[in-house]
């Protein structure tokens, strides 16, 4: 056995910070180096920087004009500024307001009228 497979058997501590680094490294815990910014990134490669801010061509599904449609305007625009989401996730934010806003359209059309009169999935889109 060599001195690391003999440490790992007894379960010994690090002895000091840089052996607490090695091994946190060992277990992904730290960056590997040479240090790169764009490392598990690989998701994020698929979807170009476009497909991340303009996210208004979603928002098929919802009014033309109203306050639902300025809310999710609105939604839209906070998603794009939100680098820490992934494009699947934010398109996912956005199909879950649909589907509240369908669940939720006997209110809105009494309240609010015909702009609250949400598009089905299957309707052609204009």
């Amino acid at each position: 056995m060599d001195a690391e497979q003999l440490r790992k058997a007894l379960g010994a501590v690090p002895r000091n910070a840089f052996e607490e680094m090695i091994q946190w490294t060992k277990e992904g815990k730290l960056w590997k180096f040479p240090i790169d910014n764009e490392a598990d990134m690989d998701e994020e490669r698929k979807y170009k920087f476009h497909e991340h801010i303009f996210l208004e061509r979603h928002l098929s599904d919802f009014p033309k004009k109203g306050p639902v449609r300025k809310f999710m305007e609105l939604v839209a625009l906070g998603l794009s500024r939100n680098p820490w989401i992934s494009v699947p996730e934010k398109i996912e934010h956005i199909r879950w307001y649909a589907d509240y806003f369908r669940q939720k359209q006997d209110i809105l059309v009494e309240s609010i009228g015909e702009e609250g009169r949400m598009k089905k999935p299957d309707e052609q889109i204009e």
